[in-house]
């Protein structure tokens, strides 16, 4: 696949070199590299990948895609807004954009999202689709359950595991979907046939710093939802409210709760 085609959708700041280098893989830890690949990074909370730019080439990176300037690379250089989102981007293009050929439900909130995506599961596998899922207590890429490290992967693995389902037979995926992953673009890519919503907690506010940041890191799914898809929320919850309100128009959207 040409660099120009793996960049397809995402919106770049600046570009040097050439558009046309041959790609056979990507990468965002630097040990990962191999010859053919493109490595994306970003500061990161705990270290700034830009410092393996350098470890990359000597792999054989045909590109690097990065937020800051990278004067040492000899090779094409890609400067982006934000390296996690583009990686997402770049990941659906390289994998043939395998979230359209699945029906992706994804489920957010701070109780219930396991419990809720399990559900799911076996729903889909009872109507006869075979299903794939993402969550806290694995990744069933329709070959059996396998341990996670994330409940959200990284936007690189979540676009291979979702063409793994696809190479698997399955026609659904059903993914728990992290306030931390939609906060740092792992989802970007992704195209959610629709969206399920639980409930909001105080939960992981040492990450977001209020519920307000909270809630708006939920809201993301909600709002990228495509005309066509289907929202379903958890409507007595006052947060529930605010998202029916954050889904364009075009999006059916569906409420349930205890007494209303």
């Amino acid at each position: 696949m040409r660099l120009t085609d793996v960049m397809r959708g995402v919106v770049v700041k600046e570009w040097q070199g050439s558009r046309e280098a041959e790609v056979s893989g990507l990468a965002y830890e630097s040990r990962k590299v191999g010859r053919g690949s493109i490595f994306c990074t970003w500061k990161g909370k705990k270290s700034d990948g830009h410092a393996f730019v350098s470890e990359a080439v000597e792999r054989g990176a045909v590109a690097v895609v990065a937020e800051k300037k990278t004067v040492d690379a000899v090779i094409p250089r890609i400067r982006v807004e934000n390296g996690r989102r583009a990686l997402g981007r770049m990941a659906a293009n390289f994998y043939g954009n395998p979230s359209r050929e699945l029906r992706v439900i994804g489920v957010t909130g701070t109780n219930g999202k396991t419990s809720t995506a399990m559900l799911l599961q076996c729903l889909f596998e009872g109507a006869g689709l075979r299903c794939g899922f993402m969550g806290t207590i694995g990744n069933d890429l329709g070959k059996g359950r396998q341990p996670a490290k994330q409940t959200t992967p990284e936007a690189l693995d979540l676009q291979a595991m979702l063409a793994e389902m696809r190479e698997n037979g399955c026609r659904a995926a059903s993914i728990e979907v992290s306030s931390h992953a939609l906060d740092q673009g792992r989802t970007e890519g992704v195209n959610f046939a629709g969206g399920i919503f639980t409930n909001l907690g105080r939960d992981h506010l040492d990450y977001h710093g209020n519920l307000a940041a909270y809630e708006s890191a939920k809201g993301k799914l909600f709002e990228g939802l495509e005309e066509g898809a289907f929202a379903v929320i958890h409507q007595e919850d006052p947060a529930g409210v605010r998202m029916m309100a954050r889904c364009r128009p075009g999006v059916r959207v569906m409420t349930y709760g205890v007494d209303r």
